[in-house]
């Protein structure tokens, strides 16, 4: 998997809050190391996650539910979640509504990890995995 490092998804997060408003700055970094060390743990040898959706749901959800910045949670978790997909070569087949229900499901608990898990699935040209 292609992946991004936290340092990254904190200089995208000031964009976005620059871009759109809200507080800066990070309010638990050890919730945003989690959001993407968690996708990458393994067990007996083998991935808890195993395919690119289920580590790019899992990192989008963490980011989301674990609140790591001051503001804009929703903001990022979803526009890392298509930064990942993109750089992963899954296109993603959803408006920009689709993105917004997405994030705020995810945030009041009406789409669980196992939901975002089958959206990209069922949304996401599968062009390699």
């Amino acid at each position: 998997m292609n992946y991004i490092s936290i340092d990254f998804i904190i200089k995208e997060h000031s964009k976005l809050i620059n871009l759109t408003g809200g507080s800066s700055g990070i309010r638990d970094i050890g919730m945003l190391e989690s959001a993407f060390n968690t996708p990458f743990m393994t067990y007996d040898n083998k991935d808890l996650y195993a395919s690119n959706i289920e580590k790019i749901a899992k990192i989008t959800y963490s980011i989301i539910k674990n609140h790591p910045f001051i503001d804009g949670n929703k903001r990022t978790g979803m526009h890392i979640m298509l930064i990942l997909l993109s750089i992963n070569h899954y296109p993603l087949w959803f408006s920009v509504n689709n993105i917004v229900v997405c994030g705020t499901g995810l945030a009041s608990g009406v789409i669980s990890y196992d939901t975002l898990v089958d959206i990209l699935n069922n949304k996401c040209i599968i062009i390699k995995d």
